[in-house]
């Protein structure tokens, strides 16, 4: 889409632009344009609400969002290099199965890659809430994980050493049910039980139960994880 279409289309539904060198700048409030399925390049968003544009399938590069709410980008399949979410809520990217190097979500809401199944090195997530990364196998080496909510990663089937989790809750990681990982230089005994990974600590039999001594799997330090002790008989959990 060129830009006299694209001013066009923000004109028909009364949405304020102004241009400012190169750059086409988007204001107002709440910008639906989900009908759309290209961009012009050089586009900033600096709304006030959420930017809709679950229609687009490519992103042009130097598109800029910087508005106060969420983003839909449901059927985007791609994103250019070196694109940088600072908007103020969300970022919904759920069609998109590969990320480019260099993407830096600093969005004040969560992120979800639901349907990635690859991740590029120097991905960072600083975003204030969750990660969805539900469809992932595998991470590259020297990921971190700075945001400030949950972390979904069930599908995960190894996990590097050098990964460090800094996100402020807990981590799902029901891939390595049952696994030993080794993380922050320490073995752990992974076990994913009632929707929740555990680090086992410590495991005693008494009579006919088994005792468990856990930790919930959370970002941070691991002496720092809260404890909390399971009783299992057979197939059965209590905690």
């Amino acid at each position: 889409m060129n830009k006299k279409d694209f001013k066009k289309e923000l004109n028909d539904k009364n949405i304020p632009f102004k241009e400012k060198d190169e750059y086409l700048v988007v204001s107002g409030n709440n910008v639906d344009l989900n009908h759309l399925t290209a961009l012009p390049e050089n586009t900033i968003f600096k709304n006030k609400g959420s930017v809709d544009l679950n229609h687009l399938t490519t992103l042009p590069e130097n598109t800029v969002f910087a508005n106060k709410g969420d983003i839909y980008l449901d059927s985007l399949k791609t994103l250019p290099e070196n694109t940088i979410f600072k908007n103020k809520g969300s970022v919904d990217l759920n069609s998109l199965t590969t990320l480019p190097e260099n993407t830096i979500f600093k969005n004040k809401g969560s992120v979800d890659l639901s349907h990635l199944t690859t991740l590029s090195e120097n991905t960072i997530f600083v975003n204030k809430d969750w990660v969805d990364l539900n469809s992932l196998c595998t991470l590259p080496e020297n990921t971190i994980f700075k945001n400030k909510g949950w972390l979904y990663l069930r599908s995960l089937k190894t996990l590097p050493e050098n990964t460090i989790f800094e996100n402020k809750g807990v981590v799902y990681l029901s891939g390595l049910n049952n696994q030993k990982i080794k993380y922050q230089g320490v073995e752990l005994q992974i076990k994913h039980i009632d929707g929740e990974t555990m680090i086992i600590t410590s495991t005693k039999q008494k009579g006919d139960f088994i005792i468990h001594k856990a930790k919930y799997f959370k970002g941070g330090v691991l002496e720092d994880l809260p404890q909390c002790y399971i009783t299992q008989l057979g197939k059965f959990y209590a905690h």
